[in-house]
């Protein structure tokens, strides 16, 4: 039996357009669609419109937003008195050479034999300390196990001190050199002398240590905002080794 085929006539052009669809202008290659079909209100989402319309009422005018940066800048330069002198050299992570706790003690203990750290950390930090005059004394500054040559400062929004992200074992020698517990020269015979622009707040340092002035005024008190005292969280108690304790070298691994 010989199948049946049953011819349907195309739509018309009208009842295609009824249906939704998108008349190409043949005549135009490359244009596009018909202005016509373009600007049907049937191809218009309202929903993508009122969206687009929300968010141009939302923006915030040209005006408001130079007020905001305006006043973000002077709320800046308000707080800029209270940062430390030459901030920037101590915000950027420049960690230099890095050494763990047994290879700086097998260092400081060339210069310092009696010099000793805590058993355990607190807050990170483990308390350095010396025997002096036959007892056990706190040197006033601590240790990472684990140390950059130098520490990175931790600020807040405001670009104001906060803390010590990272404690540089550069810091810990000035604070034992500050307190003459070591010298300079002791210094640069067991770690080396530092190099590189990283290196100039450490002789700044040494320049006001060595003359007992401020390297910035030049007056033997100064509030230049620069002393690092207040932001560290050394442990200031803590229990002698008992190695120590007993007169020997405390050795660290």
């Amino acid at each position: 039996m010989t199948d049946l085929i049953i011819k349907t006539p195309p739509p018309s052009v009208d009842e295609l357009k009824s249906r939704g669809a998108i008349i190409i202008d043949d005549s135009q290659p490359g244009t596009g669609f018909q202005d016509d079909v373009v600007d049907d209100p049937r191809y218009e989402d309202s929903g993508v419109s009122d969206a687009e319309k929300r968010a141009q009422d939302s923006k915030p005018s040209q005006a408001l937003e130079e007020a905001v940066l305006e006043a973000h800048e002077d709320n800046s330069n308000a707080v800029r008195v209270y940062r430390f002198r030459h901030q920037d050299d101590y915000t950027q992570w420049v960690p230099g050479r890095i050494l763990n706790l047994p290879n700086f003690m097998d260092r400081l203990q060339k210069i310092r034999p009696d010099a000793f750290v805590a058993e355990h950390q607190i807050m990170g930090l483990r308390g350095l300390g010396l025997i002096e005059k036959g007892i056990p004394t706190y040197s006033g500054t601590a240790i990472q196990d684990v140390a950059p040559e130098w520490s990175q400062l931790r600020i807040d929004d405001h670009g104001l001190p906060k803390n010590e992200r990272y404690r540089g074992w550069r810091t810990v020698l000035l604070n034992l050199i500050k307190r003459k517990f070591v010298t300079e020269e002791q210094c640069d015979m067991a770690f080396g002398k530092p190099t590189g622009p990283r290196s100039r707040p450490w002789y700044r340092s040494l320049w006001e240590i060595r003359n007992g002035k401020c390297g910035e005024c030049r007056q033997e008190a100064c509030d230049c905002g620069d002393r690092w005292d207040y932001l560290r969280s050394d442990a200031y108690q803590y229990l002698v080794p008992t190695e120590v304790s007993s007169g020997k070298q405390q050795k660290v691994s």
